[in-house]
């Protein structure tokens, strides 16, 4: 992440997994970027970002946004490695 923060952009997690799932594995893995906490997925949904089934529980798919004045400019989906254009803001 220093990487992104050295070109002047800004890097946030968004976790649709409770606080108290998500403590430790800040810890163990030392994230320096502030976690927003989506649980009730309102973000994910306005957006129309895609999400999965696990346990009778809905969680947001992993992605990566890339927002540039204040629009969703590109869509990295981790898991496939597809890359979608988007105009939502």
């Amino acid at each position: 992440m220093p990487a992104l923060r050295s070109h002047g952009l800004s890097v946030l997690g968004i976790s649709s997994q409770p606080l108290r799932e998500q403590e430790d594995a800040l810890l163990r893995n030392e994230v320096q970027h502030p976690l927003v906490l989506d649980p009730d997925l309102e973000f994910a949904d306005a957006l129309g970002l895609p999400t999965f089934l696990s346990g009778g529980h809905r969680y947001s798919e992993r992605l990566t946004l890339l927002v540039l004045s204040g629009r969703v400019a590109h869509v990295f989906h981790l898991s496939t490695g597809r890359i979608a254009t988007q105009s939502k803001s």
